[in-house]
């Protein structure tokens, strides 16, 4: 071996040592990183975790695959609209029927731990002329529920059509509720609770460690829609709040069960209507329990086995204008908290075989 090939391996092995040092380094400081801001103490505990989210997206997905090969998008807005005509009465009143069994159970159970329920109507649609009818009886029911059990109504159409669309949504990119529009939400709701100061006394001896739907301690970049990306937080309790819930409680305490427009999808934490209210209103404490494609029956399971043990004093019900259409059978088969498959009752499948054979979409 010359002197020429000895220098050579010395400088590769040099190198060689370098590389590995450096990820040594990298995982080293990966491992530090990733203990300060992972979730789990383990990375194998994070992957089961993520190898189980994306299993049940990819079930989720294909059954909605599924479901959109048995009736079609648009086929699914005829199905909506012909719901509110004399075809879709019988099976209107059934829906409504449903949803009232699902409230009264609220209604009996807020009472029992002396939680004031209050109703936040949000219409989806907005000035949206084909679901006017819809909206409007919508909005009959709501007022009917609410006179009927005494329970205040807080309903925001008129409100929000003062406004353009693309101010108060994220249209053209989405439906949902902006920045501006939740601001909108936020002051004309102080405006109802500013001066309300109602407390129960009602206490829980043993309160469970989950008690939202949500993984706890969250701290991640949704991207469900590619352009769309944003963050969501979640407390250790499984609510879509930056705060924790203690025991005994030190403010007027609001809990707020809901769907989408609550949970308020694309928008930051500190953009959603809850947020907000959390700052602009520090005597009170406003916990985030939306949740995206649920309807009264999943909100009310939800308080039932996990939401009511954070002792609310006020209990807030968001709905909208498509609570009632998600009731087929369709619908609540891509959104059920139970994960339960549905089939059409032989009402709903009357109605759809009508509603197709008149559009001629067999």
């Amino acid at each position: 071996m010359n002197k020429t090939d000895s220098i050579f391996k010395k400088i590769i092995f040099s190198v060689v040592v370098f590389i590995l040092f450096l990820i040594s380094v990298e995982l080293i400081s990966s491992f530090f990183y990733y203990q300060r801001s992972g979730r789990y103490p383990l990375a194998a505990i994070h992957t089961f975790y993520y190898l189980q989210e994306r299993l049940l997206n990819l079930r989720v997905a294909l059954e909605m695959k599924k479901i959109d090969k048995t009736i079609s998008r648009v086929q699914r807005k005829n199905i909506d609209l012909e719901l509110y005509s004399k075809s879709g009465e019988r099976l209107l009143s059934q829906f409504k029927n449903e949803y009232e069994d699902k409230f009264k159970l609220l209604v009996r159970e807020c009472n029992s731990i002396k939680s004031k329920l209050i109703i936040l109507y949000i219409p989806s649609a907005f000035s949206d002329t084909e679901r006017s009818r819809g909206i409007e009886s919508d909005r009959k029911f709501y007022s009917y529920l609410t006179n009927k059990y005494g329970v205040e109504f807080i309903d925001m159409t008129d409100e929000f059509m003062k406004y353009p669309i693309k101010q108060i949504t994220l249209l053209p990119e989405n439906a949902h509720l902006s920045r501006y529009g939740n601001q909108i939400l936020v002051n004309f709701i102080k405006k109802r609770l500013e001066i309300e100061n109602y407390k129960s006394d009602f206490r829980y001896t043993v309160h469970p460690r989950i008690m939202g739907d949500l993984r706890p301690n969250e701290a991640r970049i949704w991207d469900i829609v590619k352009s769309m990306p944003y963050r969501v937080f979640t407390n250790k309790q499984g609510f879509r709040n930056t705060f924790e819930i203690y025991f005994p409680k030190k403010k007027q305490r609001i809990l707020v069960l809901g769907d989408s427009f609550t949970f308020g999808p694309y928008l930051p934490n500190h953009d959603t209507y809850t947020d907000i209210l959390n700052k602009e209103l520090n005597n009170k404490e406003f916990i985030n329990a939306g949740i995206a494609g649920y309807i009264v029956a999943d909100e009310v399971s939800l308080f039932l086995e996990r939401a009511k043990y954070a002792e609310p004093d006020i209990t807030i019900l968001q709905v909208t204008d498509n609570d009632l259409t998600d009731f087929f059978y369709f619908r609540r088969n891509e959104f059920n908290r139970k994960r339960n498959k549905y089939s059409p009752t032989k009402l709903e499948q009357e109605f759809i075989d009508i509603v197709k054979k008149k559009n001629n979409k067999l």
